[in-house]
């Protein structure tokens, strides 16, 4: 019964993904799912920016961290990707790389944050 319900949620969260096409540049938005393969699929779940606002100038440049969670049909996974990192850039699910290229818009100070405004240019590529 615990499997059915795993299989009716899961069918239910691919029926509403967008498909991604691999090696190529592309902007996505967070809140929404995009599948990588019929198991593997993944989301923008928040975005912290801490980057220096545009028309400042800063001692510290900053970074933004890029909340996704996602599943390659076994795992789930929540991950942490950072803008400016070897370590947490880039990012893996399954047999997929994420590679984090740029959070939008760069903000200016005074600037209001709004999740439904952020975007997250990515290229994906297999492993």
């Amino acid at each position: 019964m615990k499997k059915l319900l795993y299989f009716m949620a899961a069918g239910v969260f691919l029926a509403s993904c967008t498909k991604l096409e691999l090696n190529k540049e592309t902007t996505i938005q967070p809140l929404e799912n995009y599948h990588l393969d019929y198991h593997t699929y993944f989301r923008i779940d928040s975005i912290h920016d801490y980057r220096c606002p545009a028309d400042l100038e800063c001692l510290w440049s900053g970074n933004a961290d890029i909340f996704i969670s996602g599943s390659d049909g076994v795992v789930l996974v929540n991950i942490l990707a950072q803008l400016y990192s070897d370590t947490h850039n880039p990012v893996y699910i399954g047999n997929y790389r994420i590679k984090i290229l740029d959070v939008l818009p760069y903000r200016k100070s005074g600037d209001a944050f709004n999740l439904n405004d952020e975007r997250v240019k990515i290229v994906i590529s297999k492993n």
